[in-house]
């Protein structure tokens, strides 16, 4: 029994990483629409461009997309996950966390390279993002080349309760 609850949680912690993935896509998609079309006003606003120059600038905000993306979504996970003490804001609502194992901290370049792993997997395709279904530990690209694992904050503070509770009984034994 214990092992098939095990099976499970890894289950139900693997399908809310991937709607917090989903989640913090979507934030990224807004924040990056936001940042063109504030450039496009600006433009629009404080230049007195003709009007062919204006629709050409119009047409190729596709092209600053490919330079903004990439930026804002290693900014977004990277400093999210550092100053979120290893949260993003789809990880805050599903109530995930970022951990280094071994109860040490989370430093920026653990939250850079987790960010650099997961864009490496979302811009090479979906496949990379099942990794984690296929491995026994749930581990994908991200927390391999991180050193990070994704974990459930309910059984980390079971877990961290637990631990002291050991360290109580201990110091009373003594």
């Amino acid at each position: 029994m214990n092992k098939f609850y095990f099976k499970n949680n890894l289950n139900l912690i693997l399908k809310k990483r991937i709607f917090s993935f989903l989640i913090d896509i979507a934030i990224i998609q807004y924040l990056n629409y936001g940042l063109i079309l504030s450039y496009k006003n600006f433009l629009k606003n404080y230049f007195i461009l003709p009007v062919k120059i204006s629709q050409e600038i119009s047409s190729n905000l596709k092209t600053l997309d490919l330079i903004t993306f990439p930026f804002l979504f290693l900014t977004y996970f990277s400093v999210l996950y550092f100053l979120g003490n290893g949260q993003t804001i789809g990880k805050f609502l599903l109530n995930l966390k970022v951990i280094v194992p071994n109860n040490k901290k989370l430093k920026l370049f653990n939250c850079f390279m987790r960010s650099l792993g997961t864009f490496f997997c979302y811009f090479t395709g979906i496949f990379l993002f099942l990794i984690p279904f296929m491995t026994i530990n749930s581990k994908g690209i991200q927390d391999w080349i991180s050193g990070t694992e994704v974990k459930d904050k309910n059984s980390l503070k079971v877990s961290d309760d637990q631990n002291q509770l050991e360290l109580f009984k201990s110091k009373k034994a003594s």
